[in-house]
Order: C-alpha cells, then sequence, then structure tokens
C-alpha cells in the first residue's frame, strides 16, 4: 500500500535539506497531482536556499574586500 500524501508531507517536513532531493526522485513519479506539487513545492524551496547562499557569499567577499 503505498504511503498518503499527508505521510509523505510529513516525511519531507521531517528530512533534512541534504534528503529532499532523494525524496523528490523518490515521489516525482507518483500519479498523485498533490505529491507532484509538494515535490515541486521542495525543489523550489531547496533552489530558493541554493540563491540565498551564494547572495550571502557575495555580500561576504563584498565586505571583505571593502575592509581591506
Amino acid at each position: 500500500m503505498s504511503k498518503s500524501i499527508s505521510e509523505i508531507k510529513i516525511e519531507f517536513e521531517q528530512a533534512g535539506e541534504q534528503q529532499w532531493e532523494a525524496l523528490c526522485q523518490e515521489y516525482e513519479t507518483d500519479s498523485r497531482t498533490g505529491v507532484r506539487n509538494l515535490t515541486a513545492r521542495y525543489r523550489k524551496k531547496q533552489q530558493a536556499l541554493v540563491q540565498e547562499r551564494e547572495r550571502l557569499e557575495v555580500m561576504k567577499r563584498s565586505e571583505e574586500h571593502t575592509s581591506e
């Protein structure tokens, strides 16, 4: 028996960021729209975190450069 969408959502919520990609790959072929929407949401969330880290790194380098 497959997991309910609620169970899958809890699985994502309890997983660490490093596990999101594996969970997305596991569930992206699920036929249920709710599950596909959930994987899309976590992929978007993951991309936003990557972009924020890149933005912070640029700011950090800029700060270091101006303080020299």
